[in-house]
């Protein structure tokens, strides 16, 4: 688990998507019946309208993001394969990181690398 919250973070995207969940949670629970919606006389139904098609687009790109990330499991694929192949070779070739074209997997590489540099920094 805590291998996956590391890579949830390293993808800024799938961070983003679970970030949200709370926000939307408090949007559509909170929002519609907050007291400046039921006691002011100017808000009309168009601002509400216009609230809840926000809403909607907002939790649209959510799950956007969680799911072109696949929650990031691309992410965690990546950086479990870079972490094994360090340990059966020792090293990570430039080759096997550019094998990855997509963000998911560069982040995964990206955290693999920046751990192995912990690891072999001397103390």
């Amino acid at each position: 688990m805590k291998t996956y919250l590391k890579c949830v973070y390293a993808n800024k995207f799938t961070l983003t998507g679970y970030l949200m969940i709370p926000c939307f949670y408090f949007a559509i629970t909170y929002l519609p019946y907050h007291k400046m919606f039921i006691e002011n006389e100017s808000t009309n139904e168009s601002t509400l309208f216009l609230l809840l098609i926000l809403i909607a687009l907002s939790v649209s790109f959510n799950i956007g993001c969680l799911v072109v990330t696949c929650f990031g499991a691309d992410t965690l694929k990546a950086y479990r394969r870079t972490m094994s192949h360090f340990k059966d070779w020792g090293a990570i070739d430039e080759r096997f990181e550019n094998q990855y074209a997509h963000y998911c997997g560069k982040c995964g590489v990206r955290l693999a690398k920046k751990e192995i540099a912990k690891l072999q920094k001397p103390h």
